[in-house]
């Protein structure tokens, strides 16, 4: 990992996990090894344009969780990212469990953490509830920023800002 203004970051590790039909891509946040690890921590991704602008957002808060003492898991959905699957492929569903198989892959790579904190914006916090409902460990703590509650309403809200961003280019 690299510096940056913030001071350095955690040291980061790309990896491929999940089952061989459904392959994920994360990146792991290794906790400050001066600190004993408090937590683990799932960053649920949003969609689309908004996970491209939450981006930066998700890596400077996994570094700072980390520099914390906590253990910290970014990753995308199957069919998104550098994750396996075609776009044909996913249902919000299957985003779900993929959830739920990231928070077993945090929890493998932390295990001495004593809590578990999900945390997602947008449709990330929507995918939260939802696996958070059908987790055979649910989290301590789940936060949910901006969750979508009305799929016809976040549609729309989407349809509308990329005829915006069309008009202003």
């Amino acid at each position: 990992a690299s510096e940056s203004n913030t001071g350095s970051t955690s040291r980061m590790t790309p990896f491929r996990f999940g089952a061989p039909a459904r392959i994920l891509f994360g990146v792991y946040h290794q906790p400050t090894e001066t600190k004993r690890t408090l937590s683990r921590v799932l960053l649920c991704s949003p969609f689309g344009q908004e996970a491209v602008r939450a981006h930066r957002l998700y890596r400077v808060l996994a570094d700072r969780l980390a520099r914390g003492g906590s253990a910290v898991l970014r990753c995308d959905y199957y069919g998104t990212g550098e994750s396996g699957g075609e776009d044909s492929e996913t249902d919000l569903p299957g985003w779900a469990r993929d959830v739920i198989a990231a928070d077993a892959e945090l929890k493998r790579r932390a295990p001495e953490a004593s809590r578990s904190v999900w945390i997602g914006v947008g449709l990330g916090a929507t995918l939260a509830a939802f696996a958070c409902a059908n987790a055979p460990n649910q989290p301590d703590q789940l936060v949910l920023w901006d969750p979508v509650a009305d799929g016809g309403v976040y549609l729309a809200h989407l349809r509308t800002r990329h005829k915006d961003w069309l008009r202003q280019s």
